[in-house]
């Protein structure tokens, strides 16, 4: 995306879709909260309009994660509003929903999570967009295992396991994830077990470290619920790691 960016100033292209990668990159990736909101703000100055939304839908998420909530929560909306008056209608489902349904999750406001997120999967399911929907339906699933509602987000494990790629990391281990502990919940402790270790393998191939971390946070939570519990400390310790290394105080501060 960097290239890109640099080719796309020299032939006179706006750059907002090479920023929308770099921000998301920043988001997802293993680079610290700190260092990817001195990073993003870089970005954002030196923008037009549209790249200015596609940075500040990532950056507001970055805010959650070092717990600056009302702080991402004003960001994301200066990026809905930016998305709105331009007309780019598919950027407020695919960028701004699900950070700012990560943004809710972890700010602890699950019913939050799950308004916008559950708007978000009605729009892009008649649209047929499969790929953004296959993750954000993993997402609105968590938002309503939170609630303790496990056989809607068992519905949800299979929506997001039906519009999966077969080539899409974060949504094949989501998913899996999901369902592993709804499944724990409900007794299946076997099979919960080989989903929760599917998902884990699945992320542990990936820099996502804040998604890794939460994958093997569920796993943890199926250890446990299989009556593990002394097994389960050296997962959790192992997700603490990564949120360190991320930065991710917010996620950090919910397991004290």
């Amino acid at each position: 995306a960097a290239r890109a960016q640099r080719y796309f100033r020299r032939a006179g292209w706006p750059v907002a879709p090479c920023l929308q990668e770099l921000a998301a990159a920043l988001y997802y990736g293993p680079a610290n909260v700190s260092e990817a909101l001195d990073e993003t703000a870089r970005l954002l100055a030196e923008t037009d309009r549209g790249g200015r939304a596609n940075v500040l839908a990532f950056r507001a998420g970055l805010q959650a994660m070092s717990g600056h909530f009302d702080e991402a929560r004003g960001t994301a909306h200066e990026a809905r509003e930016i998305y709105d008056d331009l007309g780019w209608a598919v950027n407020v489902w695919t960028n701004c929903a699900t950070v700012e349904g990560d943004v809710e999750l972890l700010a602890g406001d699950a019913c939050a999570a799950e308004a916008v997120l559950a708007e978000s999967c009605e729009r892009l399911d008649a649209w047929g967009e499969r790929a953004h929907l296959a993750t954000q339906a993993a997402q609105l699933g968590e938002a309503v295992y939170r609630q303790g509602r496990f056989d809607d987000a068992l519905h949800w494990s299979q929506v997001a396991a039906g519009c999966a790629a077969s080539d899409d990391a974060g949504a094949q281990f989501l998913w899996r994830s999901l369902r592993a502990k709804t499944l724990a919940r409900r007794g299946d402790v076997d099979e919960a077990a080989a989903l929760g270790l599917q998902a884990a393998e699945r992320a542990a191939r990936t820099d996502a470290l804040s998604q890794r971390a939460q994958v093997l946070l569920d796993r943890a939570e199926v250890i446990v619920l299989s009556g593990d519990s002394s097994r389960a400390e050296a997962v959790t310790a192992e997700a603490t790691r990564l949120l360190g290394a991320k930065g991710n105080a917010a996620t950090l501060a919910g397991l004290q």
